[in-house]
């Protein structure tokens, strides 16, 4: 069976900006511990910032930071002893509610949660991969005798970074950090620190969502390899409608056109392209049906690019896309949809539809 393992998800669109994996250096902290060092300065905001909700997805324009010109080797740092720490609670692309919050911690708290940051352990000077994460997060004003606010940002999803410009990112997705952090949160976001259930905001009845529509493709997609590295020419990709729940395809479809990527390592660098009929279509739309949402907060190794893309066509000639990674994660995604695990059920019915050369992936 295959592992249940979690990695970055392959989206694009409004979900590929939430998508959040730290694969740069921008993101990556020395492997030393924290230790101390110079905090950034931001103005805590009087009111929680707007927020939209255009094409299904929720976003709070205007509230990025402005970029810091000078990059520092010193990871993310505030001062002790703050009088008051101001958050401002944004929620993700999925959020059934889109509304952002603003709250105000008294000098206690606020203490403790700036001890629980100079406690984090360093982010790894390298290559991160992470979960899915739809951008929910919470931004720290940490404010001082001085009268000067002393910033953090927390991601509450993917990696779950602390970070700040121009300074070395974090690990927030400590049990001691996030139960620290916990008693400033409103209702909405105290699932994501450990106050509430495990799983994303999820309507009900959002195992019965919308698909995907995409026309699948008459060809593979061309590949090339250079300096060893199998690579896939970029090809049009659905476009996300909504965020409306969990990856979904409907029921009895007539057929299934799938596309199999092949790895960045792999000795054979071509796509292969497989058109099969009713029943192997049937029961991978069932098994996409009945497969349990992706948990949050978990990690995974590397993904090396192997994939299958599933384009399920039915009796109306609409063509319902999914997209199930073959390492890392495992995932079953979609373009603004949240991701479903994959299934011993869907592996053994992609297992009969496989070409040559995937099926080690696929193995029990």
């Amino acid at each position: 069976m295959m592992a249940r393992m979690v990695s970055p998800l392959r989206m694009t669109g409004v979900a590929a900006a939430a998508a959040a994996v730290l694969l740069s250096s921008g993101f990556a902290a020395q492997a030393s511990s924290s230790g101390s060092g110079s905090p950034v300065f931001r103005t805590a905001p009087s009111s929680a910032p707007a927020t939209t909700t255009a094409h299904g997805s929720c976003t709070a324009p205007g509230t990025s930071y402005p970029a810091t010109p000078t990059k520092s080797e010193k990871p993310v740092w505030v001062d002790g002893n703050p009088t008051t720490m101001t958050a401002v609670w944004l929620p993700g692309l999925n959020a059934t509610h889109c509304v952002a919050r603003r709250t105000v911690s008294n000098a206690a708290l606020a203490a403790k949660v700036a001890k629980a940051i100079e406690r984090a352990k360093a982010m790894p000077d390298e290559p991160v991969p992470c979960p899915f994460s739809d951008g929910t997060s919470v931004r720290l004003y940490f404010g001082y005798a001085s009268g000067s606010d002393e910033y953090a940002d927390v991601a509450l999803n993917g990696c779950r970074p602390i970070s700040a410009p121009g300074r070395a990112s974090v690990w927030g997705n400590t049990t001691g950090f996030e139960k620290t952090l916990l008693p400033a949160a409103p209702p909405a976001w105290r699932s994501y620190l450990g106050g509430g259930t495990a799983q994303p905001q999820v309507a009900q009845g959002a195992h019965r969502g919308r698909p995907i529509s995409a026309p699948a493709p008459s060809i593979a997609p061309l590949t090339h390899k250079r300096h060893g590295v199998c690579t896939v020419e970029p090809t049009a990709q659905p476009a996300p409608v909504g965020a409306d729940g969990l990856v979904w395809v409907d029921p009895k479809p007539r057929r299934v056109v799938a596309i199999w990527l092949p790895s960045e390592n792999a000795s054979n660098c071509m796509a292969v392209r497989t058109n099969d009929d009713t029943l192997p279509a049937t029961r991978i739309a069932a098994a996409v049906e009945d497969a349990p949402a992706m948990p949050r907060g978990i990690f995974c190794p590397r993904d090396d690019g192997s994939a299958v893309r599933l384009y399920l066509t039915y009796d109306s000639g609409v063509d319902e896309y999914v997209n199930v990674e073959l390492s890392g994660c495992h995932t079953v995604s979609a373009p603004g949809r949240m991701p479903r695990e994959t299934t011993p059920a869907l592996v053994t019915a992609l297992r009969k539809i496989a070409p040559p050369g995937w099926g080690n992936y696929l193995d029990d």
